[in-house]
């Protein structure tokens, strides 16, 4: 599995929820039992930066692709 997909909460299952209502196919190399390999929840924005140190150091890993809100931001 040469992809991973860090999101900072719970995003994930919204991710995932909106390509499946919009026909878009499981990520190359995964399925339904192997996708939580694919989306990996950092449980906080402060704990992106552990997740993608992770990734990164993983020789197989050749894509990764990482999301954040703004939960909290703004006036």
């Amino acid at each position: 599995m040469n992809q991973r997909l860090i999101v900072e909460g719970n995003d994930g299952w919204a991710i995932t929820q909106l390509c499946e209502s919009n026909g878009l196919p499981m990520p190359e190399g995964f399925t339904d039992k192997t996708i939580k390999q694919f989306v990996k929840s950092a449980g906080g924005y402060e704990k992106v930066a552990v997740l993608l140190r992770a990734a990164l150091v993983e020789a197989q890993v050749k894509n990764i692709g990482i999301v954040v809100d703004a939960n909290n931001a703004g006036p």
